[in-house]
């Protein structure tokens, strides 16, 4: 995997880095794929950041509908009422250009309970143009979103290879 500053001037199948903050941020493409790794919590310029690279990638993409897993470490708290509304901003945007969404929140116990309940709430204040489910393992989560778009764009996903870039996205953070 290689980081571009460029995204539009790379094949959309070569796995590429679109953003690499450490201990903040990864987010990454493979194909139709995006993963945006999250290991802190969210903010507004977080969520802008990730909306200006969707942009270029979509382009690199020739406007075909892409997805996005999103992949909130154990420590990484709830977010703000300005980053909810910020996501759900970026959310409708992108409304036509997204095949699915899958969110994998690591954190256990009370504090994950309270941070699914966030994501939640962001899921339902969207107006509904895709699927979006939340899941607590990037196994599962692998396997669904490669059902999902390959039955939304025709574009088939092997969920083995995209689990396997999952969790070496998720590794580049916590490495």
């Amino acid at each position: 995997m290689r980081a571009c500053e460029e995204v539009s001037e790379l094949s959309p199948a070569e796995p590429i880095v679109l953003e690499a903050t450490p201990g903040e941020l990864w987010l990454g493409a493979w194909g139709p794929i995006n993963a945006v790794i999250w290991a802190r919590t969210a903010t507004v310029d977080m969520v802008t950041r990730i909306d200006r690279r969707l942009t270029l990638r979509y382009d690199a993409l020739d406007r075909q509908r892409m997805s996005t897993v999103h992949v909130v470490l154990q420590d990484v708290g709830p977010p703000d009422p300005d980053v909810r509304a910020a996501l759900v901003d970026m959310n409708e945007r992108w409304k036509d250009a997204v095949a699915c969404g899958a969110v994998v929140i690591e954190r256990v116990g009370l504090a994950g309970a309270a941070l699914r309940s966030a994501i939640t709430g962001i899921i339902i204040l969207a107006p509904k143009h895709y699927r979006v489910k939340v899941f607590d393992a990037l196994e599962p989560c692998g396997t669904w979103v490669a059902e999902q778009h390959s039955r939304v764009t025709s574009i088939p996903v092997e969920a083995a290879q995209l689990i396997q870039w999952l969790q070496h996205a998720r590794g580049a953070v916590t490495s």
